[in-house]
């Protein structure tokens, strides 16, 4: 093999490492489980579990067993396309104190209706971590930093402190200056369930109109949101992050990832557009103790008629994904609170006439106008 050749097997195998989360394909543990019979099982666990397998103590045991011994023999026999492999492509790790990497950190809070959301385990510094984004967002813009962690309220003058839905629509809609609003344990609040998905969708909605104008003219608006996970929160609120904003999941106090595409909530099958390091604490103090609470009741109660039917958002939302951006129905089902099949038989249902008022769209490709226009 020419030096060329070499050297093209080593980056691709690097690459697909890389891509292999993304494949519907291939398991994620392709090319790092060489034993047979162990591979066999585990593609059988993939098969059959609900949910993500890799997230499970049997698998994560079986690929790192496995991993460890692919890679001891690469490296005695030099393999480096193997080892490449196996670690996938050369890190692009940033560094948080680069000016380069402050100035975008900054710039990317300040589009309109912005929603930022922040995850990570306990002790990541996530907390501190969005105090830190609406201090850089405070200097930009010299607007109102409000927020539900009261501590962090009475310590830093140019914080307030909103405590319940009500207060942070009439912060967004009524200020006359920017403004931004910083919402803790967001898991506890607005989940996908019940009365909280209401809420989040609630909430959601909030920034939507403020997109359309009904906020002071060439003013910002924008929302952090900060939890363990955003795999559990509604998806109306992943897809606005998707949409207008980032997830940046703090994997240690002094480092984070950042992604832009959060929809499935599953952060197992993406990679991170940029990972920074060398995140330092916030000069905004805090109680790192203080368990925080945020009062729904008013979006639970607020006029329903403001907002789609959720099965209707569901049915809008997987037509248009299928009709205009050419996803499959399982693509589809992951916008939605529904599966495959359910994606599948209503857009069969629009092509024969059905949801047209829905969708806004008849299978003709005649707009039309909807609820929420």
């Amino acid at each position: 093999m020419t030096q060329d050749n070499s050297e093209q097997v080593t980056y691709a195998a690097g690459q697909l490492r890389e891509t292999l989360p993304d494949l519907d394909e291939a398991h994620p543990h392709a090319g790092l489980v060489q034993d047979d019979g162990k591979r066999d099982l585990i593609n059988y666990l993939t098969s059959v579990h609900e949910g993500d397998i890799s997230e499970t103590e049997i698998y994560g045991d079986i690929v790192r067993n496995e991993a460890t011994d692919s890679l001891t023999d690469a490296v005695n026999a030099g393999n480096v396309s193997e080892m490449q492999f196996a670690v996938g492509m050369v890190s692009h790790d940033e560094s948080a104190s680069d000016a380069s990497t402050q100035a975008w950190l900054r710039n990317a809070i300040l589009d309109e209706a912005y929603c930022g959301w922040v995850t990570g385990g306990m002790g990541s510094g996530k907390t501190d971590f969005a105090l830190d984004r609406a201090d850089d967002w405070h200097h930009a813009t010299r607007g109102r930093v409000a927020t539900n962690i009261q501590s962090a309220a009475e310590q830093n003058d140019p914080i307030e402190y909103i405590g319940d839905f009500e207060g942070v629509e009439s912060f967004f809609k009524q200020s006359s200056t920017d403004v931004l609003y910083v919402l803790d344990e967001t898991d506890q609040q607005l989940s996908g369930k019940g009365s909280d998905r209401q809420a989040a969708d609630a909430l959601a909605n909030t920034l939507k109109l403020v997109r359309k104008g009904e906020s002071a003219e060439n003013t910002h608006r924008g929302i952090l949101l900060i939890g363990q996970s955003i795999r559990g929160a509604s998806k109306e609120l992943r897809r606005l992050v998707t949409m207008n904003g980032h997830l940046y999941h703090k994997t240690s106090k002094t480092t984070v990832e950042i992604y832009g595409d959060v929809v499935s909530g599953e952060l197992s099958s993406k990679t991170p557009t940029r990972t920074l390091t060398g995140v330092k604490p916030t000069r905004f103090g805090f109680d790192t103790g203080e368990e925080t609470d945020f009062d729904v009741s008013g979006a639970v109660d607020a006029d329903e008629g403001e907002l789609l039917d959720g099965k209707e958002k569901d049915i809008k939302t997987a037509i248009l994904a299928v009709e205009k951006q050419g996803m499959s129905y399982r693509e589809a089902a992951s916008l939605t609170d529904y599966g495959k099949d359910w994606v599948g038989d209503r857009y069969r249902e629009w092509q024969n006439g059905e949801h047209v008022g829905v969708v806004g769209m008849s299978p003709n490709g005649n707009e039309m106008q909807t609820a929420d226009d």
